[in-house]
């Protein structure tokens, strides 16, 4: 990775998040460590269909990614995030979708708010911050 990028990515990272050190976050419930709210997280992101775009490893490169107009988004890359990495904002993104029309994200509001936490959990942890 070139120093212009990473540069690029810390910058972003402090306008998006705050200067503040990243903090832990807390499992989608109290009875639940961290690790099994990331399993159950990944188990939702495949069954959601998360995988058929994102891939099952989160670089973009899901089945059906080449036939759409806007490639999905690198969950691994903090910068490509357009409501920003942290865990609420990948919840409400999966909650509203981003974007409208031919190539945008759809929104699953129909999930549960704790489930929705838990794939966030997921995505959180392809970014190697928690």
């Amino acid at each position: 990775m070139s120093i212009k990028i990473w540069v690029q990515m810390v910058l972003t990272a402090m306008l998006v998040g705050g200067c503040d050190q990243p903090k832990k976050t807390a499992p989608a419930s109290q009875d639940e460590s961290l690790e099994v709210s990331v399993a159950a997280g990944a188990k939702l992101f495949l069954r959601n269909g998360c995988a058929v775009c994102h891939g099952e490893t989160g670089k973009g490169d899901g089945k059906i990614a080449h036939t759409l107009k806007k490639p999905p988004r690198d969950l691994h890359d903090l910068v490509s995030y357009q409501r920003g990495p942290a865990l609420d904002q990948i919840e409400e993104t999966i909650r509203q979708g981003i974007g409208i029309g031919e190539g945008s994200m759809p929104g699953y509001p129909h999930i549960k708010p704790e489930d929705r936490r838990r794939m966030a959990h997921f995505i959180r942890s392809l970014q190697g911050t928690d």
